[in-house]
Order: structure tokens, then C-alpha cells, then sequence
């Protein structure tokens, strides 16, 4: 059942070009850091909003957008806390270059919802914020949709996010990244990009839930981070279905997902340790699960069918089943007829536990 490949894979050479692709983007990123100039609309930190015409009711803390914005600037900049923002299906639409459309800055509880944001470098950008919530927004045509920088407690949630104009950053629907933690990627759709859901550089225990990926290189990503989970998401027709690289002593936790139509791998573990691949969908794709240069690695109750190559093991310690009476995989491709039971499966009577199923 598993078989051992050359160290050197061309998923391997497949994941450092996308490593390289955010090293190449990572001063654009840096810049971020650096508070915008100017901005079509900016809510102020004592709440009133510049300029004074701008199409943004204020009812106390919540702003309801009652028009479209076109600009070549960044288009709304949320400086108060404990505010909301409702777009009420209006647009915010970029025309410049290195261009953010919301751009949240060192505030806390902060709700946007209901906005269309097109045309930007960024489309929304969560900057050392905590306790913001970002959802049911329509992002078209952003470089990278949404962005967390060093953000924490914060909830990405039932935003749709499709095509990407060119740009300095990689084509994402989500990237969290430089220390943002604890954030929550729950019930979004992304499709058509180079990146689903990215956690990249120290961004740990981030949690990825029941969102829908389709057709990305990888549509989750994970590199240099720790303790994420990975839980019940589908994921359509990208190259990668989840991929993690270079995260020693990762500890995370990839289960319960529907990975679909993989174009190269369903889960490919790279340079990981310590993580738990347990009850995903792994179906119809080149290869189901790949662990490479890896250590610690746990891999039970999954179900992998009608991959071309159903799993591998290069260079790595995997556990591939939970110990009697648990067991381990379903292989779709597992044909010994299952005649015995018990601990060493010497036992007269089925038991659905067969021994090349669970062996490396």
C-alpha cells in the first residue's frame, strides 16, 4: 500500500516554488506595517467620518454604506473600536496600484459585512487587530482578498472570493501570517487562486473550518507555523488539497475534510512533525496522502478511494492506524478477503480490520 519515492519529489520542488513566490512578495507585505496616507473614506478614532459627504450613514457606532466608492486610493480606513460596518450590497472599487479596499489598523471589535470590494492589491486587511470580524463580503478581483498581519481573535466568516487581477502578492483567499493567531477561518468559498487559505511565518493555532476551496494550486497552505486545525473543509480540484511545509514541531491537526480531484496530492506533509490526519474524504486524486522528511506523524481513520497512488511515505515516521480495535484506513483498493479478527488478526471471523491496510 505505501510505497517510497526519491527524496527528491517534484511536490517537493512544486512546494518551495510557492515558498518562493511569498519570499519574492514578502517586502510588499512588510509594507503594510506603514499606516496609509490617505484613503477615500476614513472612519476616525472618535467616530465621525472624513470626508463629510462620503456616502456612509452614521447611526452611533454603526455605519451603513448607502452608495458605490471609486478610487485610486485605499478606499475605507476603520481607526474607532467597537464600531460596524454594513455595506448593504454597495461597492467599494479600486482602480490604483498597492491599494487596500477596508483596511482595519490597530482596533479592536470592529464588524464589516455586506460589501463588495473589487480591484485591489488587498482586499481587505486585517493589521494588528483583535476581536474583528469580517463576513458575508464579495471580493472580486483582489490580489489577495484578505489579509491577517500579526492579528489575533479574529473571525474570517461566509465571504465569497473569486478571480485575481495581477499583482506584488500572491493570488489568496485568506493569508494569515507574521504572528496572527488564534484567528478563525469558518464557512467561506474561495475559488481560482494560487492559495485557498495560507498560514504562513509564526501564524499558529489559527482553525480553518467547513470552508469550500476550488481549483488552487494548494487550497490550504501552511509554512514555519504551528497548531492549526484543519477541519471539515471541501476542497475541489487544486494541485494540493492541504499542504504543510517546514513546520517542526507543527502539532496540528488535519481532519474530518472532503479533499477531491487533487491534481498532484490530497495531503502532502513536508518537513512536519507531529501532526494528526484523521477522518478525511481523500478521493478520485493522483495521490491520496504523502508524508516526506517527516516525524510523528499519525494518519487513521481516513478514507482514501480512487486515488492513482493512494499513499507514501518517504523518509518518514507514520503511524498509519490507532491499534486494535480502532484500526487504521479504508483503502478503496484493498482486495485480501478479510477472514480473521483479533489483535494479531489470527482470529476465525471478520473483523473489517484487514493487515495491509494498516501497514507502511
Amino acid at each position: 500500500m505505501i510505497q517510497t519515492l526519491n527524496p527528491t519529489s517534484k511536490f517537493a520542488l512544486l512546494c518551495l516554488l510557492i515558498m518562493a513566490l511569498f519570499i519574492s512578495g514578502s517586502t510588499p507585505l512588510l509594507k503594510v506595517n506603514a499606516q496609509p496616507p490617505s484613503a477615500a473614506i476614513v472612519i476616525n478614532s472618535d467616530g465621525t467620518v472624513t470626508p463629510p459627504d462620503a456616502p456612509l450613514q452614521r447611526n452611533g457606532s454603526v455605519y451603513i454604506f448607502s452608495g458605490d466608492v471609486t478610487t485610486d486610493l485605499d478606499g475605507l480606513l476603520v481607526q474607532r473600536n467597537d464600531s460596524v460596518i454594513i455595506g448593504n450590497g454597495f461597492s467599494i472599487l479600486g482602480s490604483g496600484t498597492d491599494v487596500t479596499g477596508v483596511y482595519l489598523v490597530g482596533v479592536n471589535n470592529v464588524t464589516v459585512s455586506g460589501l463588495n470590494v473589487t480591484g485591489f492589491d488587498i482586499g481587505v486587511l486585517l493589521d494588528r487587530v483583535t476581536g474583528c470580524t469580517i463576513m458575508a463580503n464579495h471580493l472580486v478581483n483582489n490580489t489577495c482578498h484578505i489579509v491577517l498581519q500579526g492579528a489575533s481573535g479574529n473571525t474570517v466568516s461566509g465571504n465569497n472570493a473569486d478571480l485575481y487581477k495581477p499583482g506584488s502578492l500572491p493570488p489568496c483567499g485568506v493569508l494569515a501570517f507574521a504572528g496572527a493567531t488564534n484567528n478563525l477561518v469558518f464557512d467561506n468559498a474561495f475559488y481560482n487562486g494560487l492559495i485557498g487559505i495560507a498560514f504562513l511565518y509564526s501564524a499558529n493555532s489559527n482553525r480553518a473550518v467547513k470552508n469550500g476551496v476550488f481549483n488552487c494550486t494548494s487550497a490550504v497552505f501552511v509554512s514555519q507555523s504551528s497548531n492549526e486545525s484543519i477541519v471539515e473543509n471541501n476542497l475541489v480540484s487544486s494541485q494540493f488539497g492541504v499542504m504543510f511545509q517546514d513546520c517542526t514541531g507543527s502539532g496540528s491537526l488535519i481532519k474530518g475534510n472532503n479533499v477531491n480531484s487533487s491534481g498532484l496530492c490530497g495531503v502532502y506533509l513536508n518537513h512536519t512533525s507531529n501532526d494528526v490526519v484523521r477522518g478525511n474524504n481523500v478521493t478520485n486524486g493522483a495521490n491520496g496522502v504523502y508524508a516526506e522528511f517527516s516525524t510523528n506523524i499519525t494518519v487513521f481513520h481516513n478514507n482514501l478511494i480512487n486515488n492513482i497512488d493512494q499513499a507514501f511515505n518517504n523518509a518518514s515516521t507514520v503511524v498509519w492506524n490507532e491499534g486494535y480495535p480502532y484500526g487504521g484506513n479504508y483503502w478503496s483498493n484493498y482486495t485480501d478477503a478479510d477472514l480473521y479478527g483479533g489483535l494479531y488478526q489470527n482470529e476465525t471471523g471478520s473483523d473489517e480490520i484487514g493487515r495491509a491496510s494498516c501497514r507502511e
